[in-house]
């Protein structure tokens, strides 16, 4: 039963890809079709009974900058953000821009110590400079479903953007 639900909703979700708009700048997936596809690999997770993880790449400051408006060209930044991140990730992952300054990535069979290496990765064989945050949370440790694993995500960066540098 739990199956033939999963690939029902699966063939929803692929049929919806054809008609999402995808993103100017980096052509992921849009808002939308990003959380049924947040969904799908949970569902995929619970019923493989293994771990999936969320990866936010985010520029800091970016909303205190556009308030300020500032001349910086957010959209190059961006860009440039989503291009090292591509660098290290595999091929079935599964780009997102969730916010203006924000990329999400979903990392489908990726326990919670892989996505922490990621981020590590990330971070010390690239760099943005201080404007820059990636975090990763996982399926089940942080999240049972799209909301709460997204509040997790926000609640990591959120500490990040706090934390001393």
């Amino acid at each position: 039963m739990a199956q033939r639900e999963f690939f029902s909703e699966s063939q929803t979700q692929i049929d919806n890809i054809f008609l999402a708009v995808p993103d100017s700048v980096v052509e992921p997936y849009n808002f939308l079709l990003f959380n049924q596809m947040v969904e799908r690999e949970i569902a995929r997770s619970r019923l493989r009974q293994h771990s999936c993880s969320l990866m936010i790449a985010e520029i800091d400051e970016f909303e205190e900058a556009v308030l300020g408006n500032a001349t910086k060209n957010w959209e190059v930044h961006f860009t440039t953000m989503f291009g090292m991140v591509n660098r290290y990730t595999r091929a079935g992952d599964i780009f997102g821009r969730t916010d203006p300054d924000q990329l999400s990535i979903i990392l489908p069979e990726t326990n919670a110590k892989e996505a922490y290496g990621l981020c590590q990765k990330i971070y010390s064989n690239e760099s943005l400079g201080d404007g820059f945050i990636v975090r990763a949370v996982t399926y089940p440790n942080d999240g049972q479903n799209v909301q709460s694993l997204i509040r997790s995500a926000k609640v990591a960066v959120q500490a990040a953007r706090s934390a001393p540098r």
